[in-house]
């Protein structure tokens, strides 16, 4: 059996859930690594865009997660202090954006779809 981690998105939410226009909002994903060793610093993207109107472009954040060990769970958020036009977006996250952890398995993406006012 091989030392090495397994990185999961494990749950994604919206706090609200369905936020207004302009209503402040965060969305959160929460990761697990079920390896059998600690994971080092790890970076998580999240990339939003909109569903019906490209012109509003596409926001990306990263963000580092220092360490997870094995069987812990971990969590990033990403906030919109001043909430979003109207519309339909999607938050597409990815695990170990740049390749940090010498993972054996693992759930590297997942979306989380929103709808604002």
């Amino acid at each position: 059996m091989q030392n090495k981690p397994e990185l999961f998105f494990t749950e994604s939410c919206a706090e609200p859930q369905f936020p207004e226009e302009y209503e402040p909002f965060e969305v959160c994903f929460n990761i697990k690594n079920n390896g059998n060793v600690a994971i080092g610093e790890f970076t998580v993207r999240m990339i939003t865009s909109s569903k019906e109107n490209e012109l509003l472009g596409v926001d990306i954040e990263d963000q580092q997660v220092s360490l997870l060990k094995h069987g812990e769970t971990g969590e990033v958020t990403l906030k919109f202090e001043y909430g979003m036009p109207a519309g339909r977006y999607v938050i597409d996250s990815y695990l170990d954006y740049h390749k940090q952890v010498p993972e054996k398995n693992g759930n590297f993406h997942t979306s989380y779809d929103l709808e604002i006012g």
